[in-house]
């Protein structure tokens, strides 16, 4: 019998993706997950991590404005937040799966920090993952991840790293 394996890493949301990172002078490999997570410490199982360090790549939409919040897996994001951290009129409304496509070229769960499609994408980072010295951030794909750090994902992303966007879940 043969069995045919489609290896995520070589979808090319992931490829983008770890382009973007290795023209930024990161050279990142991908953990490929053998199955797609649902939540975070499925993920974290599977990458041999505690469920904090995976990063939840939420998007969300306040005003029309296309946003990222990346949460860390044993915390639950505060909406309400979002807009104040952001300095954006309006309340943070979770995009739709068609929405997350458009917005950002990436699939729900797999939205990666770099290579988003949309220029204008704001983005906040929970504070709470600086516990971790080594974080996984989705890399295009639900089951592809790559490790850094807070301070690297702050710097990739230029987005804002905030105490009040999270709360343990």
């Amino acid at each position: 019998m043969v069995w045919f394996f489609n290896n995520p890493a070589k979808e090319d949301s992931v490829k983008r993706a770890m382009g973007a990172l290795k023209a930024m002078g990161y050279d990142k490999k991908v953990k490929v997950l053998k199955h797609d997570p649902t939540i975070p410490s499925e993920a974290a199982g599977q990458l041999g991590i505690e469920t904090g360090a995976v990063v939840q790549s939420l998007p969300y939409m306040i005003g029309g404005q296309p946003i990222i919040a990346f949460i860390a897996g044993d915390h639950k994001c505060k909406p309400i937040e979002l807009p104040r951290c952001l300095n954006l009129k309006g309340s943070a409304e979770p995009m739709t799966e068609d929405g997350v496509k458009q917005a950002t070229g990436f699939a729900m769960r797999g939205v990666a920090p770099v290579a988003v499609t949309g220029t204008d994408i704001l983005m906040a980072i929970d504070v709470s993952l600086k516990r971790f010295d080594t974080i996984y951030v989705p890399a295009g794909h639900p089951q592809c991840y790559f490790g850094t750090t807070v301070k690297e994902l702050n710097r990739m992303t230029q987005g804002i790293i905030s105490y009040a966007i999270a709360e343990p879940a």
